[in-house]
């Protein structure tokens, strides 16, 4: 779709975000003409967790691994160590309790010919035995232990496979469940190759810190020399128990 738009694309990037995203499907169809680019920002975007960022060679994707665990990083950052890692700012958080959803419906299968959803699906905490539409998270029970319960409804024309129905709940359950808080390190030239989304593994013992999976999420040259890296911190109670 965006090869069909105006947007200059940078097809190498988005290519390694292939491998990932065609495991989400889609189906339908378009009936009246339409921007591409628009397009994809109301029934692509939605459902999917990437972002479109500009780069030198144009627009391309950056998937956000929200269910990545330490052994998919791509790097290691210690804070203080010989290699030049240091902590630039305090740890921040990204949202609000406010903006908080533990229980998720998708309205899913949409037939044009009465204009009806034919199927949804609810993921839930705790779901009700006899509702088969109903299926159970582990991370909205404990989001909706810790901030009540917090409901939305989505609706998709493009959605009609049950696997990728529950792929978009799952990953939207994950980053939108909890607070997920953000920490930056300025680090040297050498770390320059980490890209947005990369995932990485942060150890900082001031901030109690051991190998906490974290995703790249800004990055900032301040000189030749030295370069800043946005850190956002995944938020996993399963792993964080332990």
């Amino acid at each position: 779709f965006l090869l069909q738009s105006s947007l200059r694309v940078d097809q190498g990037r988005g290519s390694s975000a292939k491998q990932f995203l065609n495991s989400f499907k889609f189906s339908g169809f378009i009936d009246s003409p339409v921007s591409p680019w628009e397009w994809v920002e109301d029934n692509l975007l939605p459902l999917l967790p990437v972002s479109i960022v500009s780069g030198s060679e144009g627009v391309f994707p950056v998937v956000w691994r929200m269910d990545a665990t330490v052994d998919q990083a791509v790097a290691s950052i210690t804070a203080g160590t010989q290699g030049g890692v240091t902590r630039d700012s305090s740890v921040s958080y990204e949202n609000s309790p406010l903006s908080v959803i533990n229980e998720i419906r998708i309205d899913w299968a949409y037939s044009p010919v009465d204009s009806t959803y034919q199927r949804f699906t609810v993921l839930k905490g705790t779901p009700d035995p006899d509702a088969s539409m109903e299926v159970a998270n582990y991370y909205a029970k404990v989001s909706e232990a810790r901030f009540g319960n917090r409901a939305t409804t989505l609706q998709s024309a493009i959605l009609y496979d049950e696997d990728t129905v529950l792929r978009v709940l799952n990953w939207k359950l994950r980053a939108s469940g909890f607070l997920h808080r953000s920490v930056s390190y300025r680090v040297g030239k050498s770390w320059g190759w980490l890209g947005l989304g990369d995932v990485v593994s942060v150890t900082d013992s001031d901030l109690s810190l051991s190998e906490r999976v974290g995703l790249v999420q800004s990055v900032t040259w301040e000189s030749e020399e030295t370069l800043l890296l946005g850190i956002l911190l995944v938020e996993d109670p399963a792993r964080d128990m332990l």
